[in-house]
C-alpha cells in the first residue's frame, strides 16, 4: 500500500534469508513491525537496551529512534507500515542531546499487563502511539456484536492485525468478509 496523499505513508510485508546488521540513525517516520516468520533483536543505540522478536510479536518503532537490527538467521518475515512521516532530518547533531525515542513492544493487554481502559461502543482498549499528525497504534478488543453501524468509517488508511476471534468486515454496499486470528488486512 502507498497513500496517494503523501508517499512516505505506506504498508508491506517484507523478509529475506541472509543474516545481516543494519544501523538505523534517527528515523525520520514511525513504523510498526508484526512478524510473520523468524526472529531479530533490535538494540536501542543510545542505551544499549535490547529486545528480540519473533513470530507473533509487534515492535513500534517512533520516529526518531536510533538502533540496530540484527538477524542472525532468516529467514524473516514481517508486514510493516510506514506513517507518521516527517521531513528528512538534517541536522542529526541538534537531536543529540534531546531524549531519544526507542522501540516499544505491544502486547495484547497493554505494556506490561496495565490492561485495557473502557472506551467506545463495547470495546476496551490501549493507544501506545499518537502522533502530530493524528495517526495512532494501538490494541483494543470488542465485544461480540451484530452490528456497530459506521463504526469506523474514515478518510484515513487503516491496518489491523487480528490477534483473536473471527470478525467480519462489511463494505458499504453490504459485501463483507470474515476474518480470523493470524489475518492482516
Amino acid at each position: 500500500y502507498k497513500s496517494a496523499r503523501d508517499s512516505r505513508v505506506m504498508a508491506g510485508l517484507s523478509g529475506g534469508t541472509a543474516a545481516r546488521h543494519v544501523a538505523y540513525h534517527n528515523l525520520d517516520h514511525t513504523e510498526v513491525l508484526h512478524v510473520v516468520q523468524g526472529s531479530f533483536t533490535l538494540t536501542d543505540t543510545n542505551d544499549g537496551r535490547k529486545d528480540t522478536f519473533k513470530a507473533g510479536d509487534t515492535v513500534l518503532v517512533p520516529r526518531g529512534t536510533s538502533y540496530t537490527w540484527d538477524q542472525k538467521s532468516g529467514p524473516s518475515r514481517r508486514y510493516w507500515a510506514v506513517f507518521d512521516p516527517a521531513p528528512a532530518v538534517s541536522n542529526v547533531h541538534a537531536q543529540a542531546d534531546a531524549k531519544s525515542p526507542t522501540f516499544v513492544r505491544l502486547e495484547a493487554d497493554g505494556p506490561g499487563g496495565v490492561g485495557l481502559k473502557d472506551g467506545r461502543q463495547n470495546t476496551k482498549g490501549y493507544t501506545y502511539f499518537r502522533g502530530a499528525d493524528r495517526s495512532t497504534l494501538g490494541i483494543w478488543e470488542t465485544a461480540p456484536t451484530e452490528d456497530y453501524g459506521d463504526f469506523n468509517r474514515s478518510n484515513y488508511a487503516e491496518l489491523m492485525i487480528f490477534l483473536s476471534g473471527s470478525p467480519r468486515l462489511v463494505h458499504p454496499d453490504g459485501t463483507g468478509e470474515h476474518y480470523r486470528a493470524g489475518d492482516v488486512v
